[in-house]
């Protein structure tokens, strides 16, 4: 069987060799002996080398596999022969006699005798059945080309980063949220998140617990705030690309993510 695999116009088995600690024919990517030229490449390597350790590999395609992916190739070229009859005799039916009569199943129209459904041209699946080499359920024969589309450009969204920040998205959302349980007339700041939290408050301490320069407070917190950013845990789910979106630098984004289990064993001290 080995011989046979190994000698036949297309071989079912395949040799290849490799030699341990060796560059050119390493176990990752053997040499393939095909014949006896290859076959001395691999000796003379070994020779010129000197090394003592290799080895050969033979390998064999599993008979299950390849029934398995005949019968698969078969039902793939009987449904291509389905849809194409199905849809030819819909197109026929309306050109001579106008919609097709309700109540002739596929099958019956798999049955038809019609000239045309004899000459069916469905290349795919008419070479799957012949078992043309080189065709397979992911390999196309060459009949067929592919016509490729250029990818829609993606619209951005009104801020200027190229893709939306989910987690300020899921913010939104939440207040949003709460807003609709308990709606308030009128409002002269966002509500927090938390029942009972001044959140600019909060927030304002957060930032001069954590040493934000003075003059830098300000604006900070404005930022924070104009995007829904009202509580000091938020930092802990907040990417350093999040808040470099929002302009600040590495320092700064620091200090938010690095000091929230600090401040909030500070706050539950002064309670």
């Amino acid at each position: 069987m080995i011989h046979e695999g190994t000698h036949c116009s297309l071989p079912t088995i395949t040799w290849s060799a490799y030699i341990l600690k060796n560059r050119k024919y390493p176990k990752s990517t053997p040499l393939l002996l095909f014949d006896p030229t290859s076959f001395s490449q691999w000796i003379d390597e070994i020779k010129l080398t000197k090394k003592t350790k290799g080895g050969v590999f033979v390998r064999m395609e599993n008979s299950k596999d390849k029934l398995a992916r005949a019968r698969k190739e078969d039902l793939v070229a009987k449904t291509m022969k389905r849809f194409d009859a199905r849809h030819k005799g819909a197109s026929r039916g309306k050109g001579r006699r106008g919609p097709v009569i309700a109540g002739v199943s596929s099958d019956e129209e798999d049955k038809s005798s019609d000239g045309d459904f004899e000459d069916l041209d469905v290349h795919w699946a008419k070479d799957l059945c012949m078992r043309v080499a080189g065709v397979s359920l992911v390999s196309p024969p060459a009949s067929i080309k592919y016509l490729t589309r250029k990818a829609p450009k993606t619209q951005l969204g009104p801020t200027d980063n190229a893709t939306t920040n989910t987690l300020l998205e899921l913010s939104r959302w939440l207040v949003n949220q709460n807003q609709a349980v308990h709606p308030v007339n009128e409002r002269t700041s966002r509500p927090s998140l938390v029942i009972g939290e001044d959140a600019a408050d909060t927030m304002a301490d957060y930032l001069e617990f954590i040493s934000i320069a003075p003059h830098k407070r300000d604006n900070i917190l404005t930022t924070l705030l104009q995007n829904d950013i009202d509580r000091y845990k938020m930092f802990r789910l907040l990417s350093i690309k999040d808040l470099k979106g929002l302009g600040f630098n590495i320092g700064v984004i620091a200090k938010l993510r690095s000091n929230v289990t600090r401040f909030r064993s500070h706050l539950a001290q002064q309670e």
